[in-house]
């Protein structure tokens, strides 16, 4: 019985980390995403300035 506490308290503790690390990866991917958003909007207008003259 002991050793099954034992094995149920380090599975926790390994969904713990793993959850940790699913929600670093999902934050670092979200803000590269809005990087390369803020990136192409920033071409876009640069192109759409040169282009036509106008500023968008």
């Amino acid at each position: 019985m002991y050793k099954w506490a034992k094995v149920f308290v380090f599975l926790l503790c390994v969904l713990k980390y793993l959850a940790c690390l699913c929600v670093i990866v999902l934050e670092t991917t979200i803000q590269i995403i809005n990087i390369c958003w803020c990136m192409v909007n920033i071409t876009r207008q640069d192109f759409l300035l040169q282009f036509f003259g106008l500023g968008f």
